[in-house]
């Protein structure tokens, strides 16, 4: 009885130190923000040990770091960002944690929107006069703002607002993670196959759908300059009280540019934002005939009980949300 009891705790004991030793080979991966790390999570699943940085509901333009995110920096195989100048905090966390491993800079898989082109790209156009002082008070804040931590560069750094971007993104992940990790290769491989096919069929469902909108109700309003890229795939007409960052400030001047423009123009349709004040958009409301047509994740997940709670449910999501407001007389 004896003999057998300490056989039992002996492969007690073996697997769990099994389960502790494959616990730890796992690679340890860390993604920036809630909207990166859902597609490991949808990639990975159990084969790695996520960390995500800046989580649901959570601004990554105002983000600052924690002890504890250097400490994930510092353990980490592998830190997945998406560059393009958004995460304008993290070179400062890397350097801090003395990261020197793999880094995947998403926003290089893509081609990058210029930002100061938006007005010139198809499907995303600019009042004269609110461009003009748009570009004015974007100097304005340059200056005013020159050695804070955080800023975008020339380009539009929000590229997870396409699909099809965000199907490089995926690709790009899981063949890092199959270089890294060649074990679990078939497995990634599989799984990114799999996901990169469902988005590709959320496109062909949006595309069916944003055609048929006449060309009157492609018009719209949005806190922050975060739609550049869906505007350009489904020629929309975007304008946005703030810039790329919802640190911008937009001047009174700009505000009352842009109330005249709503009501030259007859959009009709405002939208709030997860992560972005709304009292700009609720100011425009009260002062024209247009209304809020309901709220749009821009650079976070929701939380799991809420209506994003991954990137395609946030995208349906959106789509839906612009659908609904934009095809309504």
């Amino acid at each position: 009885m004896k003999v057998f009891r300490l056989l039992t705790l002996t492969l007690l004991l073996s697997v769990t130190a099994a389960g502790t030793a494959l616990a730890q080979d796992k690679l340890k991966v860390v993604a920036t923000f809630s909207i990166l790390g859902d597609l490991v999570q949808q990639i990975a699943n159990d084969k790695v040990d996520l960390t995500v940085l800046v989580g649901p509901n959570g601004d990554t333009h105002v983000y600052e770091p924690t002890p504890s995110d250097a400490v994930a920096i510092a353990q980490a195989d592998l830190v997945i960002l998406n560059g393009l100048a958004f995460e304008g905090w993290l070179p400062r966390l890397l350097e801090s944690a003395e990261y020197q491993g793999p880094q995947l800079v998403l926003g290089e898989q893509i081609e990058a929107l210029p930002f100061h082109d938006h007005d010139e790209e198809e499907g995303h156009h600019h009042h004269d006069d609110h461009d003009e002082a748009h570009h004015q008070d974007e100097d304005d804040h340059h200056h005013k703002h020159e050695d804070h931590h955080h800023h975008h560069g020339d380009v539009d750094p929000h590229a997870w607002q396409s699909v099809p971007n965000v199907i490089q993104y995926v690709e790009a992940i899981s063949e890092q993670l199959q270089q890294l990790d060649p074990s679990n290769a078939q497995f990634y491989r599989y799984h990114s196959d799999y996901y990169g096919q469902r988005l590709h069929d959320l496109q062909r469902w949006a595309e069916q759908e944003f055609a048929a909108l006449p060309s009157k109700r492609r018009r719209l309003i949005t806190p922050h300059d975060a739609f550049g890229y869906l505007a350009r795939d489904f020629d929309l007409h975007i304008e946005s009280p703030q810039g790329l960052s919802t640190e911008s400030e937009a001047s009174a001047q700009k505000v009352a540019q842009l109330i005249r423009h709503v009501r030259d123009e007859n959009i009709a349709a405002l939208f709030v934002e997860n992560i972005a004040n709304d009292a700009l958009v609720r100011q425009i409301e009260h002062e024209t005939d247009a209304r809020v047509g309901g709220t749009l994740y821009t650079g976070a997940l929701s939380a799991s009980n809420g209506p994003a709670p991954t990137y395609e449910a946030m995208m349906r999501h959106n789509f839906q949300t612009l659908l609904s407001a934009l095809a309504a007389e």
